[in-house]
């Protein structure tokens, strides 16, 4: 996934926001298309007096994934504040995303399969709200033309998301550490509300609080750590629009190496490990350098590794994060 995701993102980032021909060619190299959920309708919010319709459901066609995304919006940026607790697996979250709408709407709809909702707004104003099929619709009029921001309240158990014959995606946990696996439409919908399609990437903020002495890694570059009074929050974000994030807590160190033309190389790994440990993460910087010789440069201001040793499942590659637990150099140099 590793290749293939940085020409993704190559391609995302130097081509209209609209056309995705290429990333469609890749996911057919890369994937396999979702499960399809049950039509049935669940409603988070007690007085919504509406059920889905089948246009409410309908997804954006793309051939690999066709029930993935939602029509008549751009999505321009997310913002995630996510609180944290590795110890009891537990996640507060307040979502937002930023659009333009391409049509008028009188429903605007987010893939999400995660934990109960407990409040919707558009543009500030509280709205009805309802789930079906891996899907929130909200009851919410935008115009054409219009720029308008979502905002999401929910808060629970994120559940993973299993397939037959696959490993578990989406939202993992194990005692003490939490890793999202982010590889096809649907994962992220696990654990966050957006529009899971690579056929509508944006930029991302993400706002994690965690207790001490958690450390939350992500994509993107690391722009600001705020204490907390039993905590801390790590602001991480991508200034480019792209379809994939990632991000993983645990009881972490982190170290600094220093890749081609000064490009910073963050790693994290377990507190009772050192870089000594894992020889192959040494050579990161080398790795980069013969593979920019040949793909070209590196399309983001960072790189950030995180050795998710807990989990199987070999590795997770994002924008500017890679989620690795086989740290093997083959693997490595393939992420």
């Amino acid at each position: 996934m590793g290749i293939v995701s940085w020409f993704l993102q190559l391609v995302v980032a130097q081509t209209s926001r609209l056309c995705a021909g290429g990333i469609t060619v890749l996911l057919v190299i890369a994937c396999t298309p979702t499960d399809k959920g049950s039509r049935s309708a669940q409603s988070d919010a007690p007085s919504a007096t509406f059920v889905p319709s089948e246009d409410d459901l309908v997804g954006l066609g793309d051939p690999i994934v066709p029930s993935a995304g939602n029509p008549g919006y751009d999505a321009r940026r997310y913002v995630w504040d996510l609180e944290v607790n590795p110890e009891s697996n537990s996640l507060t979250a307040r979502a937002s995303m930023h659009a333009l709408a391409l049509e008028s709407l009188d429903r605007v709809t987010l893939d999400f399969s995660g934990p109960r909702v407990t409040g919707v707004r558009i543009n500030g104003e509280v709205v009805e709200y309802a789930r079906a099929d891996g899907k929130l619709v909200v009851n919410g009029s935008v115009a054409e033309s219009e720029r308008f921001e979502i905002e999401v309240d929910y808060a629970g158990t994120p559940e993973p998301i299993r397939v037959p014959a696959s490993p578990p995606r989406g939202w993992l946990a194990e005692p003490g550490a939490i890793r999202t696996f982010s590889l096809l439409p649907g994962d992220a919908a696990g654990w966050a509300p957006l529009n899971d399609t690579p056929l509508d990437p944006a930029d991302y903020t993400l706002r994690i609080t965690v207790p001490d002495p958690f450390v939350a890694t992500a994509s993107g570059t690391l722009v600001e750590t705020l204490e907390r009074e039993n905590g801390k929050t790590f602001v991480w974000r991508v200034d480019l629009p792209v379809t994939e994030v990632t991000f993983a807590v645990g009881e972490y160190r982190t170290d600094r190496l220093t890749g081609p033309s000064g490009l910073p190389i963050d790693i994290a790994f377990p507190t009772d490990a050192t870089v000594a440990d894992i020889p192959s993460l040494k050579q990161l910087p080398n790795m980069l350098a013969f593979l920019r010789a040949r793909l070209g440069p590196f399309p983001f201001p960072s790189l950030g590794l995180t050795w998710v040793r807990l989990f199987g499942g070999g590795g997770d590659s994002t924008p500017g994060r890679i989620n690795l637990s086989d740290v093997q150099e083959i693997v490595v140099v393939h992420e």
